[in-house]
């Protein structure tokens, strides 16, 4: 019985977390100007934070709130009005993980950086810390093996990875010596 209880337990817990997920999504698609559709049946926010963002190494950085969902990045700048209390945003830009290629930087050339590439647009996401960048970097290859697995399968066949398109926990993790300059 006890065992009953923990799982009942689990489960409401588990659906708790699901409902204050889509509400924050919610929450996002009210207080980003210019993002569109955000909630989908199958999209979840995987994290959110402050990142210095340029085009190049070169470039001077610009401060931007990053939103990674499981299939979408979303780089914004915060605006000065507020929405329910909060910051409200302009979206600088909505980058399909799915048409997005994530490249490592080394450290000794930009300290806590990797790179966004979409289409002919690069993006250097400089994080404020070298955990920050190896939780991000992890996740997005994740989630980029994951899609590289859903391309496999045959249309309509048995699903090769299983689970939930949001977790994370089926794909190995990320190459730690994978270095591009």
């Amino acid at each position: 019985a006890e065992m009953k209880i923990q799982d009942v337990v689990a489960s409401l817990n588990e659906s708790q977390k699901v409902a204050d997920e889509n509400s924050r999504i919610v929450f996002l698609q009210d207080a980003i100007e210019d993002v569109g559709e955000l909630v989908t049946p199958t999209r979840r926010l995987l994290h959110e934070g402050e990142f210095e963002v340029r085009g190049s190494v070169d470039d001077k950085p610009s401060t931007r709130s990053v939103f990674m969902f499981n299939d979408l990045l979303v780089l914004c700048t915060a605006s000065k009005s507020k929405f329910k209390g909060r910051s409200k945003y302009q979206c600088r830009a909505k980058i399909p993980l799915h048409e997005a290629r994530i490249v490592f930087v080394a450290e000794d050339t930009l300290k806590h950086t990797f790179t966004v590439e979409h289409g002919l647009k690069k993006y250097l996401l400089t994080a404020p810390n070298a955990d920050v960048k190896r939780d991000w970097y992890q996740d997005l290859y994740q989630l980029k093996r994951q899609e590289q697995l859903r391309n496999l399968q045959p249309k309509g066949g048995p699903s090769l990875i299983g689970g939930n398109i949001g977790s994370l926990k089926k794909v190995p993790t990320a190459p730690a010596l994978q270095h591009n300059k």
